[in-house]
């Protein structure tokens, strides 16, 4: 708390001059929201560095899953808590573990990124347990050509 107008004013003079010197991060570290942090996370990396069908799929689990649910959330009140609340949250409306563990996965990277980064300490999403991929069966198809392979000749 700062007492006198003089005190104050100091103040406003030495946050601005750390802003312009770029030292004022570790002050400013995760108060952009989720989705503010989206926005520059798809900009700056997904788009330089993903490819282009994998961006279809983190597009996709961001506009239907993360973003609706986390977009005002500030990033330093991400929590393993709260993520575990929105894995709840995937599961109680019906999505499947298939795309419950895909927008967990990309939450994940996009946090990874943000510690990268510096806005964030620790990565909350890398605590929650993700579903299991399941190995599916094989269609009619595999399993044909599978005994095939292993009859006696």
């Amino acid at each position: 708390m700062v007492g006198r107008k003089g005190d104050a004013q100091a103040l406003d003079n030495e946050l601005k001059r750390a802003k312009r010197l770029g030292a004022l991060a570790p002050i400013d570290t995760g108060r952009e929201t989720v989705g503010d942090f989206a926005k520059v996370w798809w900009s700056r990396y997904v788009v330089p560095n993903v490819a282009r069908h994998t961006q279809l799929v983190y597009a996709s689990m961001l506009d239907v899953h993360i973003i609706p649910r986390l977009e005002n959330v500030r990033l330093r009140s991400l929590t393993p808590e709260l993520i575990g609340e929105l894995r709840a949250d995937l599961a109680a409306a019906g999505v499947g573990d298939a795309a419950t563990l895909k927008a967990l996965v990309v939450l994940q990277s996009m946090l990874e990124r943000a510690v990268k980064w510096r806005r964030l300490d620790s990565n909350p999403a890398k605590q929650i347990r993700k579903p299991s991929q399941r190995a599916r069966a094989p269609c009619g198809h595999c399993r044909r050509r599978r005994s095939k392979r292993s009859a006696p000749t």
